[in-house]
């Protein structure tokens, strides 16, 4: 029986290989791959006058009207009917640049030995990995860029022709594998391989036609090495050079090709011959060496390869296992053989080649280096390529191509776009919100800036082209950050999970980082997560480390995107008056919170709490019309509390809310107090304060009459509540001292000024104090808790309000209503009782006039 069943197994499985035959022969390849002579000799010519004119000031002042105002050649680039800017070729490194270029010309090992023949990096689109490649080329590395897929900020990684090509071909050849005799396996897998030999090859071939057709072009031009590699680079930068690789690697399949033998012979998928394609690979390879005049050494630079990752997953097989006649065809997919190709290339060519890989997910550089079975492990390097852009280097990019002082020779003041920036506020902010990934700047913005001045033909006055580049700026800025509120809405919205990890929560940490953490935020980098984020184009990270530390403010259009979709999520929660549950920030320290053990909530519950409290006050003052407090507060009150109008009031009007590390304050003579009266952080609450000051969370308030004042709040999340101790340190004179010293003030004693715990603190406090509040006795005191207030609680504090309207006082709890339900059950303790006694005596309010005190000098 075990004989006739694998008879009949073979039979059917070439049954199943006849009915393909028609359609899957080599020769269905379209005639219609030719390259045209005529084409090649038109395109080279464009790139011929494209070098010309980039390396001319004079032509380009001319051709494109800047006149002096241009001070040194910009990169052009000619389309069929205008002239655009090839902003690869503008000046900007960075350091990845060095580190790259290092690694790629010199050992790492300091005892000597061969450079890193293959680097690997992963990072977000727009963050200028592409830009590695051309800053290669100019530092006199010969550099073939190859694309896999042509990428953009929305993150359509569509293949490129030739690679689109290849991989239907590909896919054919899976097909067949799955329908044929494991027998044929062998052989599948060796023309899978061949395939991606060859085309490697027709990009080669390519550049070798350009460079050849270049110098039969000009025979009596001495091109430069640089020109060279410039001519390399150029000729694969758009679809009309994709086209001709295409052509090139159909032709090349053709070539190489043999008559397809029947199908019930084991040698039918041998019709590549590893000799025929390994014969055009290094004849190709030998032409563009010849042609770069640059020796022996050539940079394969494959861009995006992300795209090719789990396509095709079952054709490629271990480099070791192609000449074996049984293999296993499963579990590698297009990227791993592009790894065995890239592995095979460095045996026998070992002193050719140097390789790049990049893309946007991390996962390249795990299949690469750390997967058991990589055919590149222990052959290839890890590297972080990331330089964000800054407003120096922005500004030092200006002035090394235009001349601000030519606009107006006469004007002797901010002759450079750097002092510009001092005295005109729209241009500065202008610059600053373009800092970040390189894409913002110099592809949006200065492809604009160049077509708006190209078509500007009066003279300019230095005035004008300020404003002209500050609209340009404005402009690109726009366009990407409407690219960017996408990326971050259809993350926030898709629910991918990774490792059984939401993905999802991402955006929503970073909006809790713009609004809860002055931008800073760290994550894990080596989460799924995070991965995600950067080959999502959310971030920019390096992805090398445990923790990688994220500011906002560093990138502002980043920034932005994730307040504005934040924030419409915000809005809808309290236009539909649902709970505080589906609350981002809620949902985010509700995670955290039940993400502890017993004994780590019970530790972080209190920090937490101060963040829903800070929190709330910014949600309900930033998106409801209503800012007093009573109306903020009025889902934390507690059963039967009154707010009268010593405190319905004032108004709070708060937009973000930071801890006090963050404001900032590193000097140690500088109190809490100076952060929160800066003007910067005028709109701010201010939790985290130090414990030694007193208190938990402070912000500003204001009276419609302009006066202002404080709010201080105490925050308790222990299960037994110490009410007097609590709302005495809401008192400004309470501020900077001992507990003991505060036990004495609540039983009728005197401040000693020997008991301060931290003096310069406690002076330049009372000073402030005193300068900005006078005899203001309006500071308002709070007392929020977890586990709430018992009815004789709330009676004493309403009755002490309406006789002291002056120092009013507000008791806070957690609720479901205002933190959902979730969270407020994270923080409310069961076994606690809510608090049911006060002392009436241990109410008063401690002014610094309240309490004689014996002088402050040092």
């Amino acid at each position: 029986m075990g004989q006739a069943s694998t008879t009949n197994s073979s039979a059917q499985a070439q049954q199943e290989s006849g009915d393909l035959a028609e359609e899957l022969k080599w020769l269905s390849i379209s005639d219609n791959s030719g390259v045209h002579d005529s084409e090649i000799t038109s395109y080279v010519q464009r790139l011929l006058s494209d070098i010309d004119v980039s390396s001319s000031i004079t032509k380009q002042r001319e051709s494109t009207q800047l006149g002096k105002i241009l001070r040194t050649p910009l990169p052009l680039a000619h389309t069929s009917d205008s002239v655009c800017l090839h902003p690869f070729f503008l000046r900007y490194e960075g350091k990845s640049s060095d580190d790259l270029h290092t690694r790629l010309t010199v050992s790492s090992n300091p005892e000597g030995g061969q450079p890193d023949q293959c680097v690997v990096f992963a990072q977000a689109s727009g963050s200028g990995k592409t830009k590695q490649a051309y800053n290669l080329s100019q530092k006199g590395l010969p550099v073939v860029l190859i694309r896999v897929a042509q990428p953009d900020l929305n993150q359509q990684h569509a293949f490129t022709k030739p690679w689109r090509e290849a991989f239907l071909l590909l896919r054919r050849l899976e097909d067949v594998a799955h329908a044929v005799h494991p027998s044929f396996h062998p052989n599948i897998a060796k023309t899978a391989l061949q395939v991606l030999r060859i085309l490697i090859g027709a990009h080669l071939e390519w550049v070798a036609l350009v460079l050849e057709r270049a110098k039969q072009l000009l025979p009596d031009t001495d091109f430069t090495p640089q020109e060279l590699r410039e001519l390399a680079m150029r000729c694969l930068r758009n679809g009309e050079g994709e086209t001709h690789v295409k052509a090139l690697f159909l032709r090349a399949i053709r070539g190489c090709s043999l008559q397809p033998e029947p199908l019930d012979s084991a040698s039918f998928f041998s019709s590549l011959p590893s000799t025929e394609s390994k014969k055009y690979f290094d004849e190709t390879t030998s032409r563009v060496l010849q042609n770069l005049n640059s020796g022996t050494e050539l940079v394969l630079f494959f861009d995006e390869v992300q795209a090719i990752m789990n396509h095709t997953t079952s054709l490629f097989v271990r480099l070791a296992d192609y000449g074996r006649d049984a293999v296993n065809l499963a579990k590698s997919d297009f990227y791993y053989g592009l790894c065995c190709l890239i592995s095979d290339l460095m045996s026998y060519v070992p002193s050719t080649f140097r390789f790049v890989l990049s893309g946007t997910h991390f996962g390249i550089t795990e299949m690469t280096i750390t997967l058991g079975c990589s055919p590149l492990r222990d052959k290839a390097a890890a590297c972080y390529v990331f330089d964000p852009v800054t407003q120096a280097e922005i500004l030092a990019s200006l002035d090394h191509y235009l001349d601000l002082g030519a606009a107006d020779p006469s004007d002797s003041t901010a002759v450079t776009f750097a002092s510009a920036s001092t005295t005109n506020t729209r241009f500065a902010a202008a610059v600053s919100r373009l800092c970040g990934r390189p894409v913002f700047f110099f592809e949006s913005g200065w492809s604009c800036i160049f077509k708006r001045l190209s078509s500007y033909s009066s003279p300019m006055s230095r005035s004008e082209l300020l404003d002209l580049i500050a609209d340009c700026l404005e402009n690109a800025a726009q366009l990407k950050l409407e690219t960017m509120k996408k990326l971050v809405r259809n993350e926030w919205q898709s629910t991918v999970v990774h490792d059984g990890i939401a993905v999802k929560t991402l955006p929503r940490d970073l909006y809790y980082a713009a609004r809860m953490r002055n931008g800073l935020i760290s994550f894990d980098a080596v989460k799924s997560t995070t991965r995600y984020a950067m080959a999502a184009g959310i971030l920019s990270i390096n992805p090398s480390g445990n923790l990688h530390k994220v500011d906002l403010a560093a990138e502002p259009l980043l920034r932005d995107a994730v307040m504005h979709v934040g924030d419409s999520y915000v809005q809808l929660t309290i236009e539909t008056g649902v709970s505080g549950r589906d609350d981002p920030i809620f949902a985010y320290l509700t995670d955290r919170l039940s993400g502890f053990d017993p004994q780590e909530r019970l530790d972080n519950k209190g920090l937490l709490f101060e963040e829903a409290l800070a929190w709330h006050m910014v949600r309900m003052s930033s998106f409801t019309p209503n800012r007093s407090l009573g109306s903020i507060f009025n889902s934390l009150l507690p059963t039967n509390f009154e707010v009268g109008d010593e405190i319905d009031e004032w108004h709070l009007n708060a937009s973000s809310a930071i801890e006090m590390k963050q404001a900032g304050d590193t000097d140690k003579k500088s109190s809490f107090l100076r952060s929160v009266i800066a003007p910067m952080y005028s709109t701010t609450v201010l939790r985290g304060i130090e414990e030694r000051a007193g208190l938990d969370v402070v912000t500003r308030l204001t009276r419609e009459d302009g006066s202002r004042s404080l709010l201080a709040i105490q925050a308790k999340a222990q299960q037994s509540v110490d009410f007097s101790h609590a709302l005495v340190v809401t008192s400004p004179q309470c501020q900077y001292v001992r507990n003991e010293v505060r036990t004495s003030m609540l039983a009728g004693g005197s401040l000693d000024i020997k008991s301060f715990s931290l003096k310069w603190r406690r002076i330049d406090f009372e000073t402030l104090f005193k300068s900005k509040f006078a005899a203001d006795k309006s500071w308002v005191r709070v007392v929020a808790t977890t586990n709430g207030y018992g009815p004789e609680v709330v009676k004493a504090i309403n009755g002490y309000n309406r006789k002291h309207s002056d120092s009013p006082i507000l008791l806070l709890c957690s609720t479901a209503r205002a933190f959902g339900l979730p969270l407020h059950e994270l923080l409310h303790d069961l076994d606690a009782a809510p608090l049911r006694t006060i002392n009436d005596n241990h109410l008063t309010y401690f002014a610094f006039d309240a309490v004689l005190t014996e002088s402050t000098n040092p």
